[in-house]
């Protein structure tokens, strides 16, 4: 069973059988499912290792709340990779994410209506990094009004002021050399 937050980790390696299931939480209650798979290419030496498999359970994964000046609270909620005085769980061996010279992240992001938020750069400009914008009205990024849900290719050596539109707003943060 899994949801609300925990993600699946799994490194296929030389082989794993899997599947998806996604059992019922609530019966006497709508089931809402929000699901993103992210598959990440294990670098050449690492094509034939042992498969791993780990749950990360939500509550275990590093949060943190940051308010700007006007009180609105955006949430960070770090999956892989450093944020400041964030530190993901320890990711699975042999994955990308194992690699610090790989400057994988995958953050998800809440804004609150009309929340500013400075995204961090990443370790440099050869960083590649999208943001991916799944929910809410609008969502400003540099200045830059996005309407539309879909994905925001980012330069990784530069900051991003992020500001939500009149409704909360979810963003999905992946990036990786």
């Amino acid at each position: 069973r899994f949801g609300s937050g925990d993600v699946q980790w799994l490194t296929a390696g030389h082989g794993i059988v899997h599947s998806e299931m996604f059992p019922l939480v609530h019966e006497d209650a709508a089931n809402p499912l929000e699901l993103f798979q992210i598959w990440l290419n294990l670098p050449a030496r690492n094509k034939m290792v042992d498969p791993y498999f780990t749950m990360l359970w939500s509550e275990r994964i590093p949060r943190q709340t940051f308010t700007d000046a006007a009180g609105r609270a955006s949430e960070v909620v770090c999956v892989a990779g450093r944020m400041a005085t964030l530190s993901p769980l320890a990711p699975p061996p042999n994955s990308r994410a194992a690699d610090a010279d790989a400057d994988v992240a995958i953050w998800t992001l809440k804004l609150a209506a009309g929340a500013r938020w400075i995204l961090p750069a990443a370790a440099g400009a050869s960083t590649r990094r999208n943001l991916y914008f799944f929910k809410g009205g609008s969502i400003t990024v540099d200045a830059q009004v996005i309407h539309a849900h879909g994905a925001i290719e980012l330069r990784g050596d530069v900051t991003v002021e992020l500001v939500a539109g009149a409704q909360e707003c979810e963003l999905l943060l992946l990036q990786g050399k």
